[in-house]
């Protein structure tokens, strides 16, 4: 049997002792703070959780930050994303004959996106109450925006397709 601090177990004792301290109050004339002590023991348990490294399976995938800060280094068509956390993606260029798409989620947390120089990028640009940068100088604040490399020319191969979506966060573009 393998006792995980996180899993079953916890969860197990947690909900035994609410339903005796529960009994406890109604047969007995103790004053305990119910409530407040549920909340309390729930609020350690998920600090606990992210001090040893968040929930099991929350790291999985390597394109998501989650409450954390990391570099990236990007060389494939993928998804990638950043919550709660702050995440620095290193675009490699891709092969000529290639196309790249790529689709960066940005939710309460903060990205940049290093291109490569003189590789065409079209990038497609979302935010709601958030704030999208481009190296031409424009952002998005609210609504959607279009940025095309100056080398960009429709359908040429070797092309990097990125769509950023932000929320509550910014993401910078960056060469």
């Amino acid at each position: 049997m393998r006792i995980d601090l996180f899993g079953e177990v916890f969860w197990g004792i947690y909900f035994v002792l609410i339903g005796l301290l529960a009994l406890l109050k109604s047969f007995v004339d103790i004053n305990i703070p119910f409530f407040r002590l549920a909340v309390g023991i729930l609020l350690i348990y998920v600090g606990l959780i992210f001090a040893f490294g968040g929930p099991p399976g929350l790291r999985t995938e390597p394109g998501t930050i989650i409450m954390d800060s990391r570099v990236v280094e990007v060389s494939r068509s993928s998804e990638y994303n950043t919550l709660f956390g702050q995440g620095t993606y290193r675009i490699a260029p891709p092969g000529d004959e290639q196309v790249m798409r790529l689709k960066f989620n940005t939710v309460f947390g903060s990205t940049v996106i290093h291109l490569p120089p003189d590789v065409p990028v079209k990038v497609s640009a979302s935010s709601a109450f958030g704030s999208v940068s481009t190296p031409d100088g424009g952002s998005t604040v609210f609504g959607e925006r279009t940025y095309t490399s100056p080398s960009y020319r429709e359908g040429d191969p070797g092309t990097i397709y990125l769509e950023t979506n932000v929320v509550f966060g910014s993401l910078q573009l960056r060469y």
